[in-house]
Parts: structure tokens; C-alpha cells; sequence
């Protein structure tokens, strides 16, 4: 994941999974600081996910949450 503090579309690397300026948390309007994770749409091709600083931290925590316990399950 990558932060910046004043986001803009031109920095973005990769094409998103989501609308442009959208938090794939909430869903709400990316409007100064963001977070970008990249990851993999399929096995080919790489694509970013926005997020604001705060759903970061909320969703990396359920990521945790879920799958720590799980994790010799797969």
C-alpha cells in the first residue's frame, strides 16, 4: 500500500478496479490524501484500489481479523 498526501490521478501507476476518486471502503469521493494498494485483477494484469487513510486501516484490520485465523486453511 502506498500513501500520499495530496492525491491526484496522474499518480496513479496502474488502471482501477474502481470509479475514479472513489473509496473502494465506503464509497465515498477521494478528495486530498489516499491510499493505493496494486494488486492482481487476474493473473496478467495488475490494478490499484483507492482508499482513504482511515478505510485502510479499517479494512486492513478485517483483513486481519479474517484471515489470521484462517491462514493454514487454504
Amino acid at each position: 500500500m502506498t500513501f500520499v498526501a495530496q492525491f491526484s490521478e496522474e499518480q496513479l501507476p496502474l488502471e482501477r478496479m474502481q470509479e475514479q476518486e472513489v473509496c473502494f471502503e465506503c464509497g465515498g469521493k477521494l478528495t486530498n490524501s489516499a491510499v493505493y494498494y496494486n494488486g492482481f485483477a487476474n493473473h496478467h494484469q495488475q490494478k490499484s484500489i483507492l482508499l482513504h487513510p482511515g478505510c485502510a486501516a479499517v479494512m486492513g484490520q478485517r483483513l486481519i481479523t479474517d484471515g489470521y485465523p484462517n491462514r493454514r486453511k487454504s
